[in-house]
């Protein structure tokens, strides 16, 4: 049994494949909050060979809590738990307690770092987990290395590591397909420069709008596409028209459109995360195009493991923008280097960091 959030549209393949790999010896059962009447972000099981069972949340504050999750284990009497590690869910507290009580199999599921540093309440949460826990499961060596930090016994760490289905997510097209994108959106001879996040202020979306306004004064053929929803939307497009800017920078908004973000993806030259990178990582290198991003101790995502500088991607001074632009239009200005990080990109997906990878790494962490 698997208890987890809610099962965002990029994870429904992870699941599929799981349950398809283990078929033969566990009958795999998601527990997650179905109930939301989002469809971006969760999908109904029927459109994924898995079984869910769903609890919805209930939200106090900055707490969550899910009502009949312990007789949801109970009744169906799981031999194995995993157990998705979010400290602020107080009935995973609830679950861990009881499979220990009842001396359960049960394994802690998480990023286990904390976005900003640490706090006194994360570090207590993830020793718990530790001490609850027979296994961690961790998303990235960020994560071990922070339980480890902590004193957790490093033998219950495993690295599962991050990815999305790159068959499924990512679309080819023809070449007239794509010549008449670049058509229809006037990219005749421009230089795009991608950003595909959501634009939240921990994200930063706004540093490469002050990058772009300097930069575009040397070099009118930039074209800076920004997408992405957030609290900070409208307050972009303003900026960006107070400046003038909106020739050299456009502001998508919201896009979860495969086939449009495919497209996107397939006429730029970079992607840009500022900080805080997340699955798009997966999805930019799975094209070819080399991620560009901080290297932020605090403020880096797990998906930052993927990433190399100088093999499939651009790193820069956190904060410093006179780093960040002396980078872009280095990479910018060198052929040879785009050829040679949009390779190391497609091998990072290829070799290494891929869907196959996660689930045969997650199945190991099961024995």
């Amino acid at each position: 049994m698997i208890v987890t959030n809610i099962i965002p549209h990029y994870n429904l393949s992870f699941y599929a494949r799981l349950t398809s790999e283990l078929k033969e010896k566990y009958n795999v059962i998601i527990i997650a909050d179905q109930a939301s009447d989002s469809d971006v972000f969760v999908k109904n099981e029927e459109e994924a060979d898995i079984n869910v069972v769903s609890l919805p949340f209930l939200k106090t504050g900055r707490f969550t809590y899910r009502k009949g999750l312990v007789g949801a284990l109970r009744r169906l009497n799981p031999d194995k738990v995993v157990v998705y590690g979010n400290p602020r869910d107080m009935a995973v507290w609830l679950v861990l307690i009881y499979l220990k009580l009842t001396r359960k199999w049960c394994a802690a599921y998480g990023m286990f770092h904390r976005i900003g540093g640490m706090n006194r309440f994360s570090r207590v949460a993830y020793k718990a987990f530790g001490i609850l826990s027979r296994k961690l499961f961790t998303y990235s060596r960020r994560g071990a290395i922070t339980l480890d930090a902590l004193g957790v016994d490093s033998n219950k760490i495993k690295v599962i590591g991050t990815a999305i289905d790159n068959n499924e997510e990512i679309q080819i097209f023809d070449k007239d397909t794509q010549a008449k994108f670049v058509a229809d959106h006037q990219l005749e001879g421009k230089t795009v420069v991608l950003q595909v996040v959501r634009l939240s202020a921990y994200k930063k979306p706004g540093f490469i709008v002050d990058a772009a306004q300097e930069m575009i004064l040397k070099n009118k053929r930039l074209l800076f596409v920004l997408i992405g929803g957030g609290e900070l939307l409208e307050e972009l497009k303003v900026k960006v028209a107070r400046l003038e800017l909106e020739q050299s920078i456009r502001i998508l908004g919201p896009c979860y459109d495969k086939n449009q973000l495919s497209l996107w993806f397939s006429v730029a030259k970079i992607s840009i995360v500022p900080t805080c990178i997340g699955l798009s990582a997966h999805h930019s290198l799975g094209f070819g195009v080399p991620v560009m991003t901080d290297d932020s101790i605090a403020n880096q995502a797990s998906e930052f493991d993927i990433l190399q500088h100088g093999l499939n991607a651009v790193v820069y001074k956190e904060g410093s923008i006179n780093d960040f632009i002396l980078k872009l239009e280095s990479f910018l200005d060198n052929e040879k280097m785009q050829e040679s990080l949009s390779q190391g990109a497609l091998n990072t997906i290829k070799y290494n960091s891929n869907l196959e990878t996660k689930v045969r790494n997650f199945i190991d962490a099961l024995s």
